[in-house]
């Protein structure tokens, strides 16, 4: 992250958003992420990454939806829980029965719409600016 001009705006490196919040947080790699966020590193998160524009490419699909970030989760991703068809389910659980199983399944979703929660290893940033 790159921060030229405090009154104009920050500028984000692209690729994948677990490789940015490794740096924002000051890990040397993903491995320290293996016990998740605490409260004030979510938080930070949460205020640096609202609205920041990112790529998902879902695993056996061949398209890329774009997504603004909304906010990112209290729970880990087996423990966030939405509804899918009338039975209610936990984000990990659900990409391990339709995508894949996750690699960080202890790491907190990306809000990007009520009721839409993304693990954070399966987005990208491609965008150099929000």
């Amino acid at each position: 992250m790159i921060n030229i001009d405090l009154s104009s705006t920050l500028f984000y490196e692209s690729g994948p958003l677990i490789s940015i919040i490794v740096k924002l947080l000051g890990k040397r790699n993903s491995d320290d992420l293996l016990k998740g966020f605490n409260y004030k590193e979510r938080e930070r998160l949460e205020k640096l990454l609202k609205n920041l524009i990112i790529n998902v490419k879902y695993p056996r699909e061949n398209n890329t939806r774009r997504y603004k970030i909304k906010k990112i989760t209290s729970q880990d991703a087996k423990r966030t829980t939405f509804e899918v068809n009338g039975i209610k389910t936990d984000v990990a659980t659900y990409f391990k029965n339709t995508y894949k199983r996750l690699l960080y399944p202890h790491l907190p979703c990306i809000m990007v719409k009520k009721n839409t929660f993304l693990p954070i290893e399966i987005c990208e940033v491609s965008e150099v600016s929000r």
